[in-house]
């Protein structure tokens, strides 16, 4: 049961059965009835997900120190299962980008997060748009500050491209010194 509930803390407050058995979980709906019934989990009325029940951690602190019971290689394969799944099921960019993020798929996040700030902008849905383009211009920072030099500078053109996805909505938002800000970073 230990493994069900570390397990299924990777994917935050909120898990799914049918999650739980691709990250290599067996006998998955035995295992979170008994834990429902010790009050681990509770069952959402509905998914966000088609075709999967959904749990919920009743304790977000029980789910936190689960999820740093696990090692930190591990727990970056099962973030980057876990954003394959999601994408199969059409979760959100910015869900796809926390958990690539954490599988430390750097580019990719990066990428995600750009597409979740192109789709939040069209929308003009702009705070949003503001959150997901500063998430990936951040991603792309090394721990020094300094953008990552991998990938044949692939970091630094996203990060780039993050900073004017910025000052775009900046712009839009009449905020022209956030705008220049950016540009200047």
């Amino acid at each position: 049961l230990r493994q069900v509930v570390r397990t299924g803390s990777v994917f935050g407050p909120t898990l799914w059965d049918e999650a739980l058995k691709v990250l290599g979980i067996d006998n998955v709906d035995l295992r979170l009835a008994e834990l429902t019934g010790r009050e681990v989990f509770v069952i959402r009325e509905t998914s966000t997900l088609s075709g999967c029940r959904e749990y919920a951690f009743r304790s977000p602190l029980l789910q936190e120190v689960a999820y740093h019971t696990i090692p930190r290689q591990q727990r970056e394969e099962l973030h980057e299962k876990a954003a394959q799944w999601l994408s199969q099921r059409g979760a959100p960019q910015t869900v796809l980008a926390y958990h690539l993020v954490r599988a430390g798929s750097v580019i990719n996040a990066a990428q995600t997060s750009i597409n979740a700030g192109d789709l939040a902008r069209a929308t003009y849905a702009n705070e949003d748009a503001l959150a997901n383009y500063r998430e990936a211009a951040e991603v792309c920072r090394g721990p020094d500050g300094e953008c990552r030099d991998m990938e044949f500078g692939q970091a630094s053109r996203l990060r780039v491209e993050a900073l004017f996805g910025v000052a775009h909505v900046c712009t839009r938002l009449g905020r022209i010194d956030e705008a220049l800000e950016a540009i200047d970073r």
